[in-house]
């Protein structure tokens, strides 16, 4: 399934991306595990800095990253959590979903957080929403600093 498709309001992704971004070199920037969001149970928040590389280089050999901004994900009914690595930089290389049955006929999505560097996670939620999106780099991160020659 396309991952948009997986998320309820993906149009605001889509609507600043111009289509779904995979989330490939994206960066982890908190987890925030609620035990009650609200009458849906368990869920987790998660907030990731996502762009989009270009093909143009600047003068020091990097790939130009342009449309930064902060993806607010929120997961509802949310259980098998599986969290590994979680260290200073958590790139990811995606977020993948996919439908699966559950055992009272319902559906529900299991989640796969893919790694690059660091954090790998997975576990199932009843729902996936985009919760907001806001434009910019985040206050810290590799990306807010020159890199290195």
């Amino acid at each position: 399934m396309s991952e948009d498709a997986g998320f309820e309001h993906s149009e605001v992704v889509t609507n600043w991306f111009g289509y779904w971004p995979s989330l490939h070199d994206a960066e982890v920037l908190r987890v925030d595990f609620r035990r009650a969001i609200d009458e849906s149970g368990p869920g987790l928040y998660l907030k990731v800095h996502a762009f989009e590389m270009t093909p143009e280089v600047n003068e020091k050999g990097y790939f130009k990253c342009i449309k930064h901004c902060i993806i607010e994900l929120r997961f509802e009914k949310v259980h098998d959590v599986s969290l590994r690595n979680f260290g200073h930089q958590n790139v990811i290389d995606g977020i993948s979903l996919a439908f699966i049955p559950a055992t009272d006929g319902s559906r529900r999505i299991s989640v796969e957080v893919e790694s690059l560097s660091e954090m790998e996670f997975s576990f199932s939620c009843g729902k996936a929403i985009v919760v907001g999106l806001t434009p910019g780099l985040p206050a810290e991160g590799v990306y807010t600093r020159e890199p290195s020659a």
